[in-house]
């Protein structure tokens, strides 16, 4: 029995897997095992990872699956003791497969999820011309250990790190957790969108999470990173459309209707009220703060794609004095979130956060040779080592 399971889902980005693969091979070890989630690729995927033999395991669906439904294959054969995911365009850190049983040996008697502030490298491709070829990542001074109901409870009433809590995406859970949600509740559910789904999931399930001070992996967009699609391509783009419909987005706008707006942080809100729906019955009660979910998103405005931005600005304006905000506030409200500059710039501070001394970097990579995700992920080691 392999101590770490790596998960990596994949669909028709055989570009990019090419280099997530290397990763993880390069980390192979005994106490490491390597799965390959198929989504039904037609792309050559299929035969490039058939060439890497008994390296890893693959499990592959002939028809196009969610992305949640696709995670779900990947779990159903992970034998490790503890898991993680990254996307095919992602990246293990170089020297995983060293860190990741010391953090498991250090603090797995103290708790069942360690994770980390994982860098952000936008891809050349990246759909974001501002954005590509872009590092920004985060150093703490050290470990900490976290609770879990805070972090929760700091999500639901203040909208912070509402994007990526701690689950299976790029982070270290202990598989046990699995068979404790399905104990409790008769599945282990995923929703809609996986990595915030097992993010919840594991807040609800666990007292308390290791965050270290350095990352074990990095998180990567390029040209056709499903997250980046919905977020800065125009509608019919194929990954939004793709992921919208395979994700049943739609029926999540009907069943909350909020803003007519089809975009990644209107999206968020929705779920998070779904989410809070499903826990409702078992006991767990979130309220989530929809004054701050909608400051949230109208400071967001900026990321929507040009041609959109218009037309949100105007609905959530309708929006907020439907709600009860005087017009000529809404209007204000509305204008400084279009006046707001969104994305990654080149950016330094240090701020503490409960003793530790938390810094933020980002990091233009134009004028380097780097020009992929374990490229960017040799750099950030370098600067550990």
């Amino acid at each position: 029995m392999p101590l770490i399971s790596v998960v990596i889902p994949t669909r028709n980005r055989l570009p990019y897997l090419r280099d997530c693969m290397q990763s993880a091979l390069d980390n192979r070890s005994p106490d490491i095992e390597i799965i390959v989630a198929d989504n039904a690729t037609d792309d050559g995927t299929r035969e490039y990872l058939a060439l890497l033999g008994d390296a890893i395991r693959v499990t592959r669906s002939e028809t196009v699956l969610s992305m949640s439904d696709n995670w779900q294959r990947g779990l159903d054969i992970v034998r490790g003791q503890w898991v993680i995911f990254v996307g095919d365009d992602d990246c293990l850190m170089p020297d995983f497969a060293k860190l990741a049983p010391m953090a498991i040996a250090m603090y797995g008697p103290r708790t069942d999820l360690i994770y980390w502030d994982t860098p952000i490298y936008r891809w050349p491709t990246s759909i974001n011309e501002s954005e590509r070829n872009f590092l920004a990542f985060t150093v703490r001074s050290g470990p900490q250990m976290v609770s879990s109901k805070e972090t929760l409870r700091l999500m639901y009433e203040d909208i912070q790190n509402i994007m990526a809590p701690p689950g299976l995406y790029h982070g270290l859970s202990r598989t046990s957790l699995i068979q404790k949600a399905k104990d409790l509740w008769g599945e282990f559910r995923l929703g809609r969108v996986p990595d915030l789904g097992s993010g919840l999931v594991y807040l609800v399930l666990t007292d308390n999470f290791v965050r270290l001070q350095r990352p074990l992996s990095v998180m990567a967009f390029g040209s056709k990173s499903t997250g980046m699609a919905h977020k800065n391509a125009k509608p019919d783009y194929g990954p939004r459309l793709e992921f919208e419909q395979l994700s049943k987005l739609g029926e999540l706008a009907q069943k909350y209707p909020l803003v007519d707006i089809d975009n990644p942080n209107i999206h968020q809100w929705r779920l998070l009220l779904d989410w809070a729906d499903y826990f409702r019955p078992k006991g767990i009660d979130l309220q989530l703060n929809s004054v701050k979910m909608l400051q949230y998103c109208v400071a967001r405005l900026n990321a929507i794609p040009k041609d959109e931005r218009e037309d949100a600005a105007e609905k959530i304006r309708q929006f907020c004095v439907n709600n009860g905000v005087a017009p000529d506030n809404a209007k204000t409200l509305v204008e400084h979130g279009l006046s707001l500059p969104y994305g990654l710039r080149p950016d330094h501070s240090v701020k503490n956060e409960d003793g530790v001394s938390v810094y933020k970097a980002g990091i233009n990579l134009t004028l380097t040779p780097i020009r992929t995700a374990t490229a960017a992920a040799g750099l950030i080691a370098g600067y550990y080592s």
